[in-house]
């Protein structure tokens, strides 16, 4: 072969050969290329995957987290309501008071006449009334704000509460009474403090009438009770009794305090009308002082006067019963149809402080 024509062929295989191993070069290149941007497009989209299933898994979104950021922002500060005095006592007597000594929800009371042989024959037979079912009359009866130490805010509390007593009668025999009493708060710092305490009624007789009422004064209000007893059938007599109690800054103490028993009749007694007008009860002892000059004890009886000024009442009780000694005569030697339990004796209790109310007879209204 000629030597000039294996030269050419040299040379174009050396040249056929680099094109080649460069196009090859080029297109591993281009691959190359093309693979680092598929596994960037798959790492992309690997993302925005995961970070779409995060806001799936995620209860809040964005807008969800802006409304909370807002509601947040759009709700009001929580105020704190300063209790007033008077709540602060009430609260107490809701949540110590009545829980401790029960609350009362119907006051009037029922008791029944005993008597054994002859009612006439006082040396051998024991008679009278006996105040029964006690269960659910003990506790408290009410409460009522006064200002009790002058400073003209009723900022004060006045309890009743109404408890079952026992007395001895004149053959020492127990018998059956009810007491109500009176406690006095006030709030001092942070404390509700007792103020001090007081009889107010203490009766288990036949016949009874007795007012517990507030007397307002410029010098501090007063607790007043004025009350009556009597009997018939178990004793031939009567009792009564006015006291007033004021607070002095320590303690309470009687201003007034006025008791009779007997059976001669207030003619004779005075006491009540002078002890009226020491409590400024000006109204009550005139009425006194006529009732002792007129007094007639087969006629009338001890009322309790009603129409002192500048006063809120309390309590007001008063007894009442169909027995009387011929219908007691026919139950003892039997011509009665009857039994003795058909004669119940009634303490109807007007409660002014759960807004009971009397007519103008003194009875009080359905």
């Amino acid at each position: 072969m000629n030597k000039k024509i294996l030269a050419i062929m040299v040379a174009f295989t050396v040249m056929f050969g680099c094109s080649c191993s460069n196009a090859q070069k080029t297109e591993a290149t281009e691959t190359d290329v093309t693979t680092e941007a598929s596994v960037e497009e798959e790492l992309t989209e690997t993302s925005d995957k995961t970070t779409s299933e995060e806001q799936e898994l995620d209860p809040k979104s964005e807008s969800e987290t802006d409304n909370i950021s807002s509601e947040d922002e759009a709700k009001p500060e929580t105020e704190t309501v300063e209790m007033t005095e008077k709540d602060q006592l009430l609260a107490y007597v809701n949540d110590i008071l009545i829980p401790e000594h029960g609350e009362i929800t119907d006051p009037d009371l029922t008791a029944k006449f005993y008597f054994e042989d002859n009612i006439y024959n006082m040396d051998d037979s024991i008679s009278g009334y006996d105040i029964e079912g006690f269960e659910g009359q003990e506790g408290i009866l009410g409460w009522a704000f006064a200002d009790l130490d002058g400073d003209g805010d009723d900022s004060e509390l006045i309890v009743l509460t109404r408890t079952k007593g026992t007395i001895k009668d004149f053959r020492d025999r127990d018998s059956i009474i009810w007491e109500t009493s009176f406690e006095a708060f006030k709030v001092n710092g942070s404390d509700i403090v007792s103020m001090g305490t007081g009889l107010l009624e203490s009766s288990g007789a036949e016949m009874f009438e007795g007012r517990v009422f507030i007397k307002h004064t410029s010098s501090g209000d007063e607790i007043c009770t004025s009350q009556y007893g009597g009997g018939f059938y178990y004793y031939d007599g009567c009792s009564a009794m006015l006291v007033v109690y004021k607070y002095d800054g320590t303690e309470f103490s009687k201003i007034a305090d006025a008791e009779y028993e007997g059976s001669d009749g207030f003619n004779e007694y005075g006491d009540f009308s002078d002890e009226a007008i020491k409590a400024q009860l000006l109204t009550t002892a005139s009425f006194w002082k006529e009732y002792y000059t007129n007094w007639d004890f087969n006629v009338n009886f001890f009322l309790v006067p009603w129409d002192e000024p500048d006063c809120t009442d309390l309590l007001y009780t008063d007894t009442s019963s169909d027995l009387d000694y011929e219908i007691l005569n026919a139950l003892n030697d039997g011509t009665s149809d009857k039994t003795i339990d058909d004669y119940p004796m009634i303490a109807h209790v007007t409660n002014f402080m759960k807004g009971d109310t009397l007519d103008s007879a003194g009875s009080t209204q359905e």
